[in-house]
């Protein structure tokens, strides 16, 4: 099963407007509020991107003991109980704040349950400092969220429609600054986690619900001109239509775990011989030509944000912080 993590942070010049006009002293306290009620957010919707980019149909692990036998090929069996998940008495929810949420991790830790936080297979990860208090006293730097399987239908397992469709969700959740109880959260749990063992091929149980809430998602889209518009026809697509899943696309091509293996190590091959065979082509769509060409390639290894290329020069951001480069250089001695 594949154990992909999306990152995501919010733009620190963001945080620093919203805590300008909010009645909170301490910077770090609230920024630490922001990330945690926008993870409890995206766990109370998970059960949106387990239906939407589940691709774990079936196990290709026969020694697994956890795994009851299957009567027909799952949409996500990666994020389900019995896929990437910590075992049912490691209980720690999203219900309070941050330093609980620690807390509870600490406590499974100091039971012999978790070696680490790293074993937390929660839907949300808060990444940053490594220790509880540093965490909580320094401030969460990003999220890793959990909730995808990685798209076997795009080589890079993931697409852009994809990332600006997750990207415009979050961004909604965030103004949203919806209340979540305890039960609400078991109850969306539980939701999830139906969704992901449901036939690939199943309509959603709360279809009406998934459209009205990308129909608020699109009123939100509207305010960024076109950038959204593929993404949010795929979408729909896919939410009237489960057999244009990536679940659903992956059965339709192999029906059993020994189908799949032989499809999956076939496509493997050939994208493996296409890289080597078009390896200058592919570079050259991706970074362009040229001098530049390498630095655009390190600007996307590092995150930071191309804003402008023309033949000649590169224009390059991260926050306020602009360089306009004419010829190459060191993006981590520009960017430090």
């Amino acid at each position: 099963m594949n154990n992909p993590g999306l990152n995501y942070s919010l733009p620190e010049s963001l945080l620093e407007k919203l805590f300008a006009l909010s009645d909170e002293t301490d910077y770090v306290t609230y920024k630490n509020r922001v990330y945690f009620k926008l993870a409890q957010a995206i766990s109370a919707n998970r059960w949106l991107f387990v239906y939407l980019f589940g691709a774990t149909p079936f196990s290709l692990n026969s020694t697994d003991s956890r795994l009851p036998e299957l009567e027909h090929p799952v949409r996500s069996l990666r994020t389900s109980q019995f896929g990437f998940a910590n075992d049912a008495n490691i209980q720690i929810n999203y219900a309070t704040n941050l330093a609980d949420h620690l807390d509870q991790i600490d406590q499974h830790i100091q039971a012999g349950d978790l070696y680490s936080n790293h074993e937390f297979y929660g839907t949300v990860r808060f990444k940053g400092p490594e220790t509880r208090e540093a965490m909580v006293t320094e401030g969460v730097h990003y999220l890793e969220l959990r909730i995808l399987d990685a798209d076997p239908f795009d080589p890079a397992g993931i697409s852009e429609n994809a990332l600006n469709i997750i990207h415009l969700v979050i961004i909604y959740l965030l103004l949203q600054d919806e209340v979540y109880s305890a039960d609400d959260l078991v109850h969306a749990d539980e939701l999830a986690n139906e969704i992901a063992m449901q036939s690939p091929t199943d309509k959603l149980p709360n279809q009406k619900e998934a459209m009205a809430l990308m129909g608020e998602v699109s009123k939100l889209a509207d305010h960024f001109g076109m950038r959204f518009n593929d993404g949010l026809s795929l979408i729909a697509e896919r939410i009237l239509t489960p057999s244009k899943t990536p679940a659903a696309k992956i059965v339709a091509l192999a029906k059993t775990p020994d189908e799949l293996q032989a499809w999956a190590t076939k496509v493997g091959n050939e994208r493996g011989d296409l890289f080597h065979v078009k390896h200058d082509e592919q570079f050259e769509d991706l970074f362009g030509r040229g001098e530049l060409a390498s630095v655009i390639k390190q600007a996307y290894e590092l995150g930071v944000r191309v804003k402008e290329r023309t033949r000649d020069t590169v224009t390059l951001s991260v926050g306020e912080h602009v360089e306009v480069l004419h010829e190459s250089k060191d993006l981590t001695e520009l960017f430090p």
